[in-house]
């Protein structure tokens, strides 16, 4: 008489974890929620492996007959503590008589998008070595070499020397190799900075999406893995990347490739480009100190803003700043809002109209916010723009639709306040003087004489805009790359 599957579950099978000999029982430790729990030999303590821990379930090995191994990330009390990307390790754990519901559920089908790499040089490994609080290259040692060594992958390794690494390689690797119809994968472990390089190295310098695109219908999107190891990882959050404990390892295994939804931003006239590691600037797409004429273009995929979040983003991008972690962002906005003699926060003065559709005419036009002075302007594809600052609470994963919130001149504690209303599930956009709405794009005309109230954020990177300068922000239909995206709902 064979066993029920209640018996089974209660039986003890060999196995191995991390190569050492184990056995493993179905269900969770003592004291835990676990999908099944191990004990390896010679060790008294049993170890329970949540569901939110599995990486995927598959056969490395045809060898392993109907051996099946599952791969999973070490847990920590606090996955935002930065801690947790140093200590995060990929296990292994090879056993039979998985249960058949974890096999549905973490399984990456038959074609995964990596598989390409086991019989090409597809695949590229991108290692921002200063994102967030500089753990890219731990996450890259502990947890994506192991896991492509075990798929036997091919893989290239590239390590940022620069802040123009990304984009150096975006131009002269895979913008040449998209053009040409050749199928190239990116795993990048960074934060939204190093997303927005790869997309404008993506972009021949003159050209839009839709003119690169049409005039080369061969074109083929690189598929970008995202590990977020950033600050804000405003991407991550709003894409499920960071919903679970996987540090971005189930998505990379399991996801599959969606547009990535991008927008534009055109300067007119140029502006200059404010690096975030020192304080030159240097026109968009120019050289420093040139006097370049016409209109200068960024591609995004987070956020456009103007008034206090751009401001926010420049002032806590010096170094002392950026040792605080997402932090950094708390104290220049408080620095922001009750400045230290006293006065009260700035009211920035320019004109800003929204870009809508008239769906029954076909056509779009312009709708001006009825006021001259803001506290408050950003566009945004996301819903989060840091782990539970929820800024856009009616944005989907990678649904490509701009959104805008923006609220007029106020003092400080009143900002503090809607801001706050933010980290409550997004509840600031039911505040009747907080404007949210879908668009199609947005015009900003400057009315400031100080540059420092004329600087405009997009995904993170700072430009400084000429007196009576205006920027048009429009929303892409065709974008450059192809983001893996896995649905954990």
């Amino acid at each position: 008489m064979e066993p029920s599957k209640a018996q089974i579950s209660e039986q003890w099978v060999r196995g191995t974890v991390d190569q050492r000999r184990a056995r493993f029982r179905h269900g969770p430790a003592p004291k835990s929620n676990g999908a099944f729990t191990y004990q390896i030999e010679g060790e008294q303590e049993a170890c329970s492996i949540n569901e939110n821990q599995i990486v995927t379930v598959l056969q490395t090995d045809p060898k392993q007959g109907d051996e099946l191994t599952l791969f999973h990330v070490d847990a920590a009390p606090d996955a935002a503590n930065g801690d947790f990307e140093v200590q995060s390790r990929l296990h292994s754990v090879t056993i039979a008589n998985i249960p058949d519901t974890l096999i549905r559920s973490f399984s990456p089908g038959p074609s995964p998008w990596w598989k390409l790499a086991q019989n090409s040089d597809a695949l590229h490994i991108i290692v921002s070595a200063g994102s967030g609080r500089g753990h890219a290259e731990a996450c890259y040692h502990n947890l994506v070499e192991p896991f492509f060594h075990a798929m036997f992958c091919r893989f290239s390794i590239h390590w940022t020397t620069s802040p123009e690494s990304i984009i150096t390689w975006a131009k002269k690797i895979f913008l040449p190799a998209a053009e040409a119809g050749i199928e190239k994968l990116i795993v990048l472990i960074s934060g939204d900075g190093g997303v927005v390089d790869l997309i404008n190295g993506l972009i021949p310098p003159g050209e839009s999406i839709a003119s690169m695109r049409e005039r080369n219908p061969d074109f083929i999107p690189p598929k970008l893995a995202l590990l977020p190891l950033g600050t804000g990882n405003a991407l991550a959050h709003s894409s499920s990347v960071t919903a679970d404990r996987t540090m971005g390892m189930a998505t990379l295994a399991r996801g599959n490739p969606q547009r990535l939804p991008v927008f534009s931003t055109h300067f007119n006239p140029p502006a200059r480009f404010i690096s975030s590691k020192s304080s030159e600037k240097e026109n968009v797409g120019g050289t420093a100190g040139t006097q370049d004429v016409g209109t200068e273009i960024c591609h995004g995929a987070v956020v456009f803003s103007w008034g206090l979040h751009a401001a926010l983003v420049a002032d806590s991008d010096a170094p002392e700043y950026r040792e605080l972690g997402s932090e950094r962002f708390q104290k220049a906005a408080k620095e922001n809002l009750f400045p230290a003699d006293g006065s009260q926060s700035h009211a920035y003065t320019g004109q800003v109209s929204m870009l809508t559709q008239d769906v029954a005419r076909d056509k779009h036009f312009l709708e001006p916010i009825p006021r001259s002075t803001h506290s408050y302007v950003l566009v945004t594809l996301c819903s989060q723009l840091e782990n539970g600052f929820r800024i856009s609470p009616d944005s989907k994963p990678l649904d490509g639709q701009l959104r805008i919130v923006h609220f007029g001149s106020k003092k400080g504690e009143d900002v503090m306040k809607i801001m706050q209303l933010a980290y409550d599930g997004g509840k600031h956009v039911q505040d009747p003087e907080v404007g949210y709405k879908a668009i199609n794009g947005l015009k900003l005309t400057f009315e400031e004489e100080e540059e420092r109230w004329r600087r405009i954020c997009v995904d993170g990177k700072i430009f400084v805009c000429p007196r009576g300068a205006s920027v048009d922000v429009l929303e892409e239909e065709a974008s450059v790359l192809d983001m893996i995206y896995l649905d954990k709902q």
